[in-house]
């Protein structure tokens, strides 16, 4: 079994610096990004192997976390999109306004969008407060 090149965290729940420091603790593979949380919720982290991957971009945006990686063996870029969309459909809204005029102005390949996107399919997967 191999071991991960890479890993996005969402609900990291910690502020930037804190959560790059506490990866050098589970993390032993070299760099990563982080964005803070806002207040109780969010939070988000990738983290890549720098013996094999090379930062080659990034972007940091309070819902979403862009880093381009390049693989150096095969040259391989690649565009990953680590997202905490937010619960609040304002925000939603915004959250995703960012990341289409983000794609829309810059050219990317092999695009990996992957996160907690705060989708419900039906009403019933709401958690409904009882009085």
């Amino acid at each position: 079994m191999n071991a991960p090149e890479i890993l996005l965290i969402q609900e990291t729940k910690m502020e930037e610096p804190e959560t790059i420091q506490a990866s050098k603790i589970f993390w032993k593979k070299g760099d990563g990004r982080a964005v803070s949380a806002r207040g109780s919720s969010g939070g988000l982290a990738t983290f890549w192997n720098s013996k094999n991957l090379d930062l080659l971009e990034d972007h940091i945006t309070t819902h979403w976390l862009f880093t381009k990686l390049n693989h150096r063996d095969s040259g391989h870029q690649i565009s990953l999109f680590n997202i905490y969309a937010p619960a609040l459909l304002s925000e939603k809204r915004e959250c995703w306004d960012s990341l289409k005029s983000f794609l829309s102005s810059n050219r990317h390949d092999n695009i990996i969008l992957a996160g907690d996107m705060n989708v419900t399919l039906a009403l019933s997967e709401k958690k409904v407060a009882l009085r």
